[in-house]
């Protein structure tokens, strides 16, 4: 059996997995981030502690919404978690419950979820996008998670679009708040929503959904180029879209260069919500 731990902006799940993915006993806890690093820390402490406390001796991973230095493991700058910068979160607590601590991003957890007993386990090659609150990404290849060398590799949120002034980021765009923003509709409404109303033909809902598929089709192009991958697995709330998927794959297959477009593969990830969970538990035995 494997434990993890996926530190989420609005809830940590913590829970245990067997090596094939499947969930055999699943719980979630308010991250309540606003408390502050040190409260956040010592609940993650007493999560972990419950865990080792049932299932004595094993190691436990740990996905957090940051950037991890391969090099010291110190959880740096996550976006939604305020006050924490260069963290030994991993060296805390593996020291609290003396046994080993596997800390890692969160969407690389969910690239190694994938490539264990995912989408990905036919393959030795590709890039991971998740697609949520933010947008993230893991590369993995020859059949390993590849981080680069200070932990930042993959970072397919962060590619900008446009140019001078008007430029913005991939997530800034197609994440749900860029999503909601460009199609409106009051708080009621989510990305679950509109994909349902262009399902059922609302012109408006179907135009939003195809920019956002034409808006990932163009950072996989960019993606793809640098890497020189073929392969995409795509996860994620937002990746149930069937439309966004297709638009991304006609996107790539017009836009990406020759070598890349004949070859490409968009595929939907076979972890949705519970990849990082998943693959925190796999960073455990690795």
């Amino acid at each position: 059996m494997l434990l993890g731990i996926d530190v989420g902006g609005t809830f940590i799940k913590h829970g245990v997995v067997l090596p094939d993915g499947t969930i055999i006993e699943q719980h979630q806890t308010p991250t309540q981030a606003a408390e502050g690093r040190d409260a956040l820390v010592a609940r993650i402490i007493q999560i972990a502690q419950e865990l080792s406390d049932r299932y004595p001796g094993l190691a436990i991973g740990i996905g957090v919404p940051g950037v991890v230095d391969p090099h010291t493991k110190h959880v740096q700058s996550p976006p939604n978690l305020p006050g924490w910068d260069r963290v030994p979160l991993q060296a805390i607590v593996s020291e609290v419950l003396g046994v080993p601590v596997v800390v890692e991003n969160d969407a690389n957890a969910g690239a190694v979820a994938e490539l264990r007993a995912g989408a990905g386990k036919m393959l030795r090659d590709f890039l991971y996008v998740t697609l949520g609150t933010g947008v993230g990404g893991g590369i993995v290849i020859n059949d390993q998670l590849y981080t680069g060398p200070h932990g930042d590799a993959g970072e397919i949120g962060h590619i900008y679009l446009g140019t001078d002034d008007s430029a913005v980021v991939l997530e800034q765009v197609i994440g749900r708040m860029g999503i909601l923003h460009r199609y409106g509709g009051g708080p009621e409404v989510d990305v679950a929503d509109i994909d349902s109303r262009a399902s059922g033909g609302e012109e408006y809902a179907i135009r939003v959904m195809i920019d956002t598929g034409r808006l990932l089709g163009m950072g996989l192009c960019s993606m793809l180029a640098v890497l020189g991958l073929r392969n995409v697995v795509v996860g994620g709330g937002i990746s149930r879209s069937e439309l966004i998927l297709e638009t991304a794959r006609r996107t790539v297959q017009e836009r990406a260069i020759p070598t890349i477009a004949r070859s490409a593969q968009i595929v939907p990830a076979h972890f949705l919500n519970d990849a990082g969970l998943v693959g925190a538990a796999m960073l455990s035995a690795l």
